[in-house]
């Protein structure tokens, strides 16, 4: 007679390593995009807190970090286009274990390189670039024409070939040239814009990984901002951000609730 079957994981405990294990890299790609911390931080809470709102279908799906990936980004563009200008994230992100300083010198030439440009360039060439995304699905996920992605992305890889020194080679412009999720097609040879994307994608999320304590305070505003809006409070950007600051407990003395929606 065979033992007792082992039980499938709780939606809350399937969630929560699911989290522990996807934000590393949803925290690198989102810094690239933005060029700033704290904005990169609030737009990868934000997929998540949306994604745990709806675990009970999002967890049948392919790729449930595609889908957080899809809404962070989305989080991304919509501050962009609110024009909200932010100073360069610089190496204000937790350091990968043992990193050399040759590395170091370089992510930090490539995040000053990618923070100066204008928002919808930065977003277009990562998501071109770096995720392999065609101009057509880059346009759609962006919610913009193919045009306006050829445009950024010929704008931005002009300005990026110039502040890193780089050869302005590249391959065809809907060449994928990595895979975002699973081993795939590999970086051209001649693309060394998007080996640096790369190998500061990497940093970056090394550095989040060997950070994995810090992680709790993050999941624990999410499971607080699934359930708030899941019970239909509406919770305004500015209480957000104090909450994130003070851990609550000005929220709580406060005792105020805002019935506006999100900006």
């Amino acid at each position: 007679m065979s033992g007792p079957m082992e039980q499938p994981p709780a939606p809350a405990e399937e969630f929560d390593r699911f989290f522990v294990r996807t934000r590393p890299r949803m925290l690198a790609r989102a810094v690239l995009m933005t060029g700033h911390r704290q904005t990169a931080e609030d737009a990868v809470q934000d997929a998540y807190t949306e994604a745990l709102r709806h675990w009970h279908r999002i967890a049948s799906y392919d790729s449930a970090e595609a889908w957080v990936h899809k809404v962070m980004t989305q989080r991304v563009w919509a501050a962009g286009r609110r024009g909200r200008r932010q100073l360069p994230s610089g190496l204000d992100v937790p350091l990968p274990p043992h990193p050399s300083v040759e590395r170091t010198a370089e992510v930090r030439e490539t995040l000053g390189a990618l923070a100066g440009l204008p928002p919808a360039q930065r977003a277009a060439v990562v998501l071109h670039c770096l995720e392999g995304l065609t101009q057509e699905e880059t346009a759609q996920r962006l919610g913009v024409t193919r045009g306006t992605v050829a445009s950024a992305v010929h704008s931005a890889r002009r300005t990026l070939a110039r502040v890193l020194g780089l050869s302005e080679e590249h391959g065809t412009a809907d060449q994928h040239l990595v895979a975002t999720a699973a081993p795939g097609p590999a970086l051209l040879p001649a693309d060394r814009l998007a080996l640096r994307l790369r190998n500061a994608e990497e940093w970056l999320r090394d550095g989040w990984e060997s950070d994995r304590a810090t992680g709790h305070r993050p999941l624990t505003e999410v499971r607080r901002g699934a359930a708030e809006e899941g019970a239909g409070e509406r919770v305004p950007p500015w209480s957000r951000w104090l909450r994130r600051r003070t851990g609550g407990s000005a929220l709580r003395r406060s005792g105020r609730a805002d019935g506006g929606g999100e900006a």
